[in-house]
């Protein structure tokens, strides 16, 4: 795709006749193709159209080949990734070759974590999350220089748990200046020395945001200096607990009884997709 753009040379507008074209649009487009480049940088137009107008639609990227690089570098700024194709998408930038450039330009991620299993029934209460992925996750992001912001979310209503020490190792990434944490549906196993909020409180110097949702939380999480920390939220569960101690969504009630019809164990897909990071 680079070779492409770069072999790529704009050839100016024209009738059907050959003589240069008279169509206002057309003079338009070749006066916005011929705008500097160092327009075109952040914080300037491309900035302004920002990297989710790229990510839907990623052909304004080859519409010259002086845009590219610097429409590259935006679209690659924000990531959103999910702990169920993350690892082939590492894979996939591993053999083209960008996972330098993306290690190198990403200022922001989110990440969405998903539980092993697929079903949202009430009945399954606890549902472990892929650990393993996860860890090779947070020693993968160590190698992104730039990364600032990090938000991780639990996607769907269905009642996971979780090891405290991968919340550790995603809140420990020495270059975080923002983290976000939203794990109000998650139950957080401490089977380790990692207490959760002690994970958190130890983070906290370096960061100028945190925000976090939490399912409980105990004095430890504030028991560092603040730092250089600007903005804190801190958000607890609110809600009825069930027997087992997990919180229930408001929302709960609404998702019923159902199941997700696709149902199934991962366990064949697990073993494969921990393969991608050796």
């Amino acid at each position: 795709m680079t070779e492409d753009l770069n072999d790529y040379e704009r050839i100016p507008s024209r009738r059907r006749d050959g003589a240069p074209s008279d169509n206002p649009s057309d003079t338009a487009t070749d006066d916005l193709l011929s705008l500097p480049s160092e327009l075109l940088l952040e914080p300037h137009i491309l900035a302004f159209v920002g990297s989710r107008n790229f990510r839907r639609e990623v052909r304004p990227l080859f519409v010259s080949k002086k845009w590219y690089p610097h429409a590259r570098s935006i679209l690659l700024s924000h990531l959103r990734y999910d702990t169920e194709h993350m690892p082939y998408i590492y894979l996939s930038m591993k053999q083209s070759a960008t996972l330098s450039s993306v290690q190198q330009l990403t200022k922001h991620i989110d990440l969405t974590l998903h539980a092993a299993g697929l079903s949202t029934g009430p009945d399954n209460r606890r549902i472990p999350v892929n650990t393993k992925t996860l860890e090779h996750l947070a020693l993968f992001l160590k190698d992104f220089t730039a990364l600032r912001t990090l938000i991780t979310i639990r996607s769907g209503y269905c009642r996971s748990m979780m090891p405290s020490h991968v919340v550790s190792s995603f809140a420990s990434l020495s270059q975080l200046t923002s983290l976000e944490l939203d794990l109000i549906h998650m139950r957080i196993e401490e089977q380790t020395k990692h207490h959760l909020c002690q994970c958190i409180s130890q983070s906290m110097p370096k960061l100028k945001s945190l925000r976090c949702r939490l399912p409980c939380m105990c004095e430890k999480l504030l028991a560092s200096q603040p730092g250089k920390l600007k903005e804190l939220i801190i958000r607890i569960n609110g809600n009825r607990w069930d027997e087992e101690g997990v919180p229930i969504p408001e929302d709960w009630e609404d998702q019923g009884d159902v199941a997700d019809e696709g149902a199934h164990s991962e366990d064949d897909d697990t073993s494969a997709r921990d393969t991608v990071w050796e």
